[in-house]
């Protein structure tokens, strides 16, 4: 009889099992309880109730299945990207001055030329020259009496003008061909008559320079010279000009300084630079003797000439003249 009970107890507990797990809150359900001991040979009978039991949790728990499974589920596997997509570039921050710069376009055409790219810096000035011209004023004094009809004093103020092309270099000297030309002139009196003189001296020669600093070289310079002279007398007696001309070989020799005080930039492999330059000598001409006849045929007849003296054209001179060079 106790083996009938129990067995309408456990059918009992069977049937009524899905309705009381339907009916409780869905709780995460606690780990089973380790499994109890076996239960003595004595009594058989109570063991075996507790040994079924335990198998409606399993179908209990079945509701739990798939919160479980939303948070077992492995992850699918991503595709492999490509190495380009991987690599993203940062986005540049938008900027007043980027909106403002336009947009530069790069053309594979060779006869289209872009104007807008900066030229390299020409290199500075050289310390040497070589190619310069220059001008300035100077002053050459000739003390000689034949002087004395056509100016006051000795000293005759000129125009100087010049250029020079360098021909071979070494090291810091350099040999240049130097061109030059000095125009100078005086009104005066002759018992009473009006005079005038014009002088003319051309020179052309080598010249030797050395650099002593990057800014500052010195030259040394002899070279011939052809010199034209010309006198005019006004006779106011008879209205005839008399005159005499004449050309004149000599030599000059002269020592000098050029400073570099600044350049300027361009587009050449160097700088321009602007010099000033000075030089002192002394230039020599033979003495001539001068007669002042008319000239023409309207001219008054006239037996001799008026003879003056010997005028010697030889004296220092002082030149000071701004230039450019390459």
């Amino acid at each position: 009889m106790m083996r009938s009970l129990d067995i309408r107890l456990a059918a009992l507990l069977l049937t009524l099992s899905p309705a009381l797990y339907a009916q409780a809150p869905a709780e995460p359900t606690p780990p089973p309880a380790p499994a109890p001991a076996a239960a003595p040979a004595t009594a058989p009978a109570p063991a075996e109730a507790p040994t079924a039991a335990p198998e409606p949790p399993a179908a209990a728990a079945a509701p739990e299945a798939p919160a479980a499974a939303a948070t077992d589920t492995p992850t699918p596997p991503r595709r492999p990207q490509h190495a380009a997509a991987r690599r993203r570039v940062a986005p540049q921050p938008v900027t007043a001055q980027t909106l403002n710069e336009a947009p530069s376009i790069a053309s594979n055409d060779p006869s289209i030329e872009l104007h807008d790219e900066p030229s390299e810096p020409s290199a500075p000035a050289r310390p040497i020259p070589l190619v310069a011209a220059w001008l300035g004023f100077g002053n050459l004094w000739i003390p000689s009496a034949g002087l004395d009809p056509f100016s006051e004093d000795d000293a005759l103020t000129t125009f100087s003008a010049g250029a020079g092309v360098s021909l071979a270099q070494a090291d810091a000297l350099d040999i240049a061909a130097v061109a030059g030309i000095d125009l100078t002139g005086s009104d005066d009196g002759f018992r009473g008559e009006a005079t005038s003189l014009a002088l003319t001296r051309l020179s052309v020669g080598p010249e030797l320079r050395g650099s002593w600093l990057d800014r500052l070289y010195w030259h040394g310079r002899i070279a011939p010279t052809l010199t034209r002279l010309s006198v005019e007398l006004d006779e106011s007696s008879t209205g005839a000009t008399l005159s005499d001309s004449e050309w004149l070989w000599g030599a000059e020799a002269a020592l000098g300084l050029d400073l570099r005080f600044a350049e300027a930039g361009n587009t050449l492999s160097h700088a321009l630079g602007f010099f000033a330059r000075v030089d002192a000598g002394y230039a020599w001409t033979p003495g001539t003797g001068l007669a002042l006849a008319a000239e023409g045929s309207g001219a008054p007849v006239r037996t001799q000439p008026i003879e003056l003296r010997e005028l010697a054209l030889s004296g220092p001179f002082f030149r000071a003249n701004l230039g450019i060079g390459f």
